[in-house]
């Protein structure tokens, strides 16, 4: 079984990230999205309520697990696929 983690702030979440992850899941059988903390960025949400945001708004797609931190992903189990999208600098 192929695994594939979508990293990212997600703050906010955005139809983009939700493309991505929706072509990752088409691609890979089980889909892992990682919340990730960047202490470079000033968050419009905390990590708790991104978490909550994307489990809300993916629960109608494939993926299997949300959750906060890829560190956490990596020392599990290792994974097969990492996906990240391209995004625009403002």
């Amino acid at each position: 079984m192929a695994r594939v983690v979508c990293p990212g702030s997600f703050d906010p979440v955005t139809n983009g990230h939700l493309d991505v992850i929706g072509r990752a899941a088409a691609l890979h059988d089980e889909v892992i999205v990682a919340v990730l903390i960047n202490i470079t960025k000033k968050s419009l949400f905390s990590t708790d309520e991104r978490v909550e945001l994307l489990t809300e708004v993916t629960k109608d797609r494939p993926v299997d697990h949300v959750i906060c931190g890829i560190v956490d992903v990596v020392e599990r189990d290792g994974e097969d696929v990492y996906v990240k999208g391209v995004g625009a600098e403002r």
